[in-house]
């Protein structure tokens, strides 16, 4: 088992593959769970809140409604590893390492997009499209403008859309 281009045991191998995994089932996991229900944004925040280290709400919802683009990325990084793990000897990525280094950036761009500026529409979680972008926030929490109320009138509003197309029918 001394091969130069597995430097590592393989059990070593499996472990990261296996981690790499969880990793994206988690991420596509919470994500459906926030797409899902309005009230799974508070779990979302609070947790990065934590990860922030800071007590900025405003910015933590903010990174919530970017769930979409940064689950792909997960998703794109985690291929990544999974490529340098299975094809340890550089010469072998061939143009697919480029493709992932561009989904790469364009999963960031993303998430920056959707943080600041809560474009494109799409991409954000159907109950905070139409919360304001961080900057906007910022903006109207100067102002005195109550934002919270914002959310809640938000979120209100796809609930009644919601409960409208169930109670239609199909």
């Amino acid at each position: 088992m001394n091969d130069p281009n597995f430097p590592f045991p393989p059990w070593l191998y499996v472990i990261m593959v296996v981690l790499l995994c969880a990793t994206v089932i988690n991420a596509w996991y919470q994500m459906i769970r926030i797409l899902r229900n309005p009230e799974r944004v508070e779990w979302g925040i609070a947790q990065f809140m934590q990860t922030l280290g800071r007590g900025d709400r405003d910015l933590s919802r903010s990174y919530v409604r970017g769930i979409m683009p940064a689950a792909s990325g997960a998703t794109v990084m985690c291929s990544g590893g999974l490529l340098v793990i299975i094809l340890p000897n550089p010469d072998d990525f061939g143009f697919g390492f480029v493709w992932i280094i561009v989904a790469m950036v364009l999963s960031i761009f993303l998430v920056i997009l959707i943080v600041q500026f809560n474009l494109p529409k799409f991409l954000v979680p159907p109950h905070m499209r139409a919360d304001p972008g961080f900057w906007q926030v910022k903006r109207l929490r100067v102002r005195g403008v109550d934002v919270d109320a914002l959310y809640e009138a938000s979120a209100e509003q796809w609930r009644e859309r919601r409960d409208r197309r169930r109670h239609e029918g199909p």
